[in-house]
This record gives structure tokens, C-alpha cells and sequence, in this order.
């Protein structure tokens, strides 16, 4: 993130451009990346690989190919990959079974030494049972409204520990959970679930979106009227945490009492925490002090230092990511899906998480717009409009 910078961005950008770089010469040898489609660690020849990519003035998809009999692809790109001088990065997906798949970001030229790999999975349609997954991690934080009931952030990180991505059936979520009875005035929060893959209903988050092998982070919001709530913790949470906004006068039964720790500066948040608790139930309830007093603050910015992961794995939906690239889905620009997945990055470094959701929704968007046939003006302004606004948070360092 830029912080000390006084200067414009754009300013520095141009200033920085007019400087000799080391080991720069008149005639640089044309930019190739190189990589493979992999499903479950052997070659896929035959898929459709798109290449994608970012720049300060312009971004979007600008090559697709299909892979060779050895999984094999290469594109030449337009220009070498420079994240710390002209911000050129370029990434690669794949649409398998209906799931978009894609690479890590390659933002440097020394990337493009190392083959560039996209892994997908066979998938496993679950039906009616929903898949049976374990809790890796999960994050409740509750805040007074001011209004008399109380904000819940909900936070789970899932895992796949097989080999296949669990995908829907069309009829039934890939993956349900429990929240507290009465709770209202769900949403979902930037993550890896998709807004048009969460449902709730029967007091319980129901999950539409793929699955892949690997970890998932899902934030939802609610509200639930009083602090008389019920956990029920299904299966095996390996590490739950409960934050209730200091002064934080409530009993909480099922889990021990960390003491107060600062979340952000200024807020602080009693921490009540267990560890692989196996078909569990937590039970919430206000102390005779009266419970939380501090007026309603949402701690959103958080969740996007928890995201984490290598690679990217979309909910692929052609018809529903066109509508939404039309602004029929949301009314205008903002996000559309942030999912992200552990998968082999490329030239061995771990990029920032926040930069790969942004890069995700970048993808989604750029598949959704390349489905439209014969595409409005409108459609068209719109799209440009949100490519434009995901452009310059990338670029921008601000996630």
C-alpha cells in the first residue's frame, strides 16, 4: 500500500518511467509466457486457455488458445510483465466443467522463466447431502447496531481436503451450515462466496458455489435481535473464535475466555476461543452488566488481511455473469465474486491475496462480457466503467 508517497501517482509513475533501469537494452527479447493445464497432476490437452491483462490504461483479455496434446500453451505477450514500473501483469484461465479456473499473477519478467502452471479438478456433483466438510477456521464478531439488536461478521474458512471440486446439481448447495435461529438481513461480504451462490433459509447458509480442493473463506453479515444466541457447530470446527465488542459483558458457555485483545486501533474486543471442538454448542447470553454499549462499527477492512491463497477458482455461470456485466445483477459497478483457493503459484512467491480477488472479479468480468453477443452501449459503458474501478484498486495498492 502507498502511504508515504506525497507525490500523485501518476506523477511518480511518468517520473519514474524517464529513469535508466539496470540491465535495460534498446532491443528486449519478446515476452513469452509459457505454461500448462494440469487436472490432477497430468497434462489436459484440448482446453481453452485465456490470457489476461492489466495495465494502468487498459485491461482485459487479449488471447485465448487452446492447449496442446501435452497440456502445453504460449502466448507472446504485447509487452514484459513490470508490477514495479509500468504495472503490467497478465494472468491465465481456464473453464472446466462449468468452474473457471485461473493462475497466479505475473507482474515480473523473471516470471516468465518458470513454466506458468493452471490446475483444475474433476468435479463430484453432490446432491441432496450436502458435502461434509470440516471447519478449518471460523470468526464471529459481534457489534451493537444502536438500534437494539446486534451486527454478527461471520467468517468461515472451509477446507477440501480431496481431490475433486464438489459442484451442485443444480438442485441442491454443495454446502450448508447452521447460523442462529432468529438471525435476519443476511448479506454477503467480499470473499470467496460469490452473492448469487449464498442462499439462507431454514436457518442455515446453503452454498451453490464450486468447491475445489483446498481452503475457502466465506463472510456473511447478519443481525440477530438480542444476545440470547445458540452456535450449533456441526461436524469439526478445528478453531472457532468469538469477538464481542468491549465492554463486552456477556457469559459464554463452550468456550474459554481469552481476555480482551485490539482488533483494529481503538477497538477492542473480548476474545471467548476453542479449538477442534467436535459437534458443538456454543450459548451466548448477556451478563447482569447488560451487554455491549459502544454505538455500531462494521470491521470489514479486516477480512481482507485473513483472505489467502495462490490461485483462483471461480463460480463459472456464463448467463448469470453476463447479466451481471450488464448491471442487471447489481445496478452498477462493485463486486462480483472474490473467490480464493490454494493452488501452485508461479516463480515460487505467494502474492497478496487481496490483489488475487481483485484479479478474480477482473476474470469474471471479462468472461461475462465476452459472452454477451452483440453487446449494448450501455452494457458496454458498464463494463468498461467496473474494469475501470477494479483497474485502479489494483493498481492503486489501497486492498
Amino acid at each position: 500500500m502507498l502511504r508515504s508517497l506525497s507525490l500523485p501517482v501518476p506523477l511518480i509513475l511518468a517520473l519514474a518511467a524517464l529513469l535508466p533501469h539496470p540491465g535495460e537494452s534498446a532491443a528486449q527479447d519478446p515476452a513469452v509466457l509459457r505454461g500448462e493445464v494440469v487436472i490432477q497432476g497430468e497434462p489436459l490437452p484440448g482446453a481453452m486457455v485465456t490470457v489476461h491483462r492489466v495495465t494502468l490504461e487498459e485491461s482485459g483479455p487479449f488471447d485465448s488458445i487452446r492447449s496442446g496434446a501435452d497440456g502445453r500453451f504460449e502466448f507472446d505477450l504485447p509487452a514484459s510483465p513490470s508490477g514495479g514500473t509500468s504495472h503490467e501483469i497478465y494472468f491465465a484461465s481456464v473453464s472446466i466443467d462449468g468452474v473457471l479456473y485461473f493462475g497466479a499473477p505475473v507482474s515480473d519478467a523473471a516470471a516468465l522463466d518458470t513454466l506458468y502452471r493452471v490446475e483444475a479438478f474433476p468435479v463430484d456433483t453432490v446432491g441432496a447431502r450436502p458435502a461434509d466438510l470440516p471447519v478449518a477456521v471460523r470468526n464471529i464478531f459481534l457489534d451493537p447496531t444502536g438500534e437494539g439488536d446486534w451486527f454478527v461478521t461471520d467468517l468461515f474458512e472451509v477446507r477440501n481436503d480431496g481431490v475433486t471440486t464438489f459442484v451442485s446439481d443444480g438442485n441442491h448447495p454443495v454446502f450448508s451450515y447452521p447460523l442462529p435461529q432468529g438471525a435476519f438481513q443476511f448479506e454477503v461480504g467480499q470473499s470467496d462466496l460469490p452473492e448469487d451462490a449464498a442462499s439462507f433459509s431454514g436457518g442455515s447458509l446453503h452454498v451453490m458455489a464450486p468447491i475445489p480442493p483446498g481452503e475457502r473463506m466465506f463472510l456473511i453479515r447478519y443481525r440477530v435481535p438480542d444476545l440470547e444466541i445458540t452456535l450449533d457447530l456441526p461436524g469439526t470446527t478445528e478453531q472457532f473464535d468469538l469477538l464481542a465488542r468491549e465492554p463486552a459483558e456477556i457469559e459464554v458457555t463452550g468456550l474459554t475466555d481469552r481476555g480482551t485483545q485490539q482488533v483494529q486501533p481503538g477497538q477492542m474486543y473480548r476474545n471467548f476461543s476453542g479449538a477442534n471442538l467436535v459437534n458443538a454448542q456454543v450459548l451466548i447470553s448477556p451478563s447482569a452488566g447488560g451487554g455491549l454499549n459502544l454505538g455500531p462499527e462494521w470491521i470489514a477492512v479486516l477480512f481482507a488481511l485473513l483472505l489467502g491463497g495462490a490461485g483462483v477458482v471461480a463460480w463459472h455461470q456464463g448467463q448469470a455473469r453476463a447479466a451481471a456485466a450488464a448491471g442487471g445483477a447489481h445496478g452498477g459497478p462493485g463486486p462480483m465474486a472474490t473467490p480464493v483457493a490454494s493452488q501452485s503459484g508461479s516463480g515460487g512467491t505467494e502474492p497478496d491475496p487481496s490483489r488475487m480477488a481483485l484479479l478474480l472479479e477482473i476474470a469474471t468480468l471479462d468472461e461475462a462480457y465476452a459472452g454477451i453477443e452483440n453487446p449494448s452501449d450501455e452494457a458496454t459503458q458498464r463494463y468498461q466503467q467496473q474494469r475501470a474501478m477494479l483497474t485502479a484498486q489494483l493498481m492503486g495498492g489501497d486492498r
